[in-house]
C-alpha cells in the first residue's frame, strides 16, 4: 500500500521550506491503475470565496509496508511538463476538476 496527501500550500515556499496544510489522504494499493480523487475544497474555497492567495497544492506519497520484496514498486504521478516520446501527455497529466453545488 501505498498513503497518499494532499496539501495546501499556505506561504510562498522558500528553499527547503514548505507551509502547508493536510486536505486529505488516501490509502491507495500499490498494483492498482485508476483514479484518485481528493477532496481540496477547502483549498479552492479559500482562494475563491475569500481571495486568498494561491501557492498550489503539495502531494506526498508514502511507501507503506516496504520490505525487500517490495522494493521498486512505485505510484506513478505524472508530473512532466513535456511530453516523452510515445507518451500522450493528454492521458498523462495531472488533473484538478473541481465542482460545485
Amino acid at each position: 500500500f501505498h498513503r497518499i496527501n494532499v496539501y495546501e500550500v499556505l506561504k510562498a515556499p522558500r528553499p527547503g521550506q514548505l507551509i502547508t496544510q493536510l486536505l486529505d489522504t488516501r490509502l491507495v494499493r500499490h498494483n492498482a491503475s485508476r483514479w484518485e480523487s481528493f477532496d481540496v475544497s477547502p483549498a479552492v474555497l479559500r482562494w475563491t470565496r475569500e481571495r486568498l492567495p494561491n501557492y498550489g497544492l503539495a502531494v506526498e506519497v508514502l511507501h507503506l509496508n516496504q520490505t525487500p520484496r517490495h522494493q521498486g514498486r512505485h505510484v506513478r504521478i505524472s508530473r512532466s511538463l513535456h511530453q516523452e516520446p510515445g507518451e500522450d501527455w493528454e492521458q498523462l497529466r495531472p488533473l484538478l476538476v473541481t465542482f460545485g453545488q
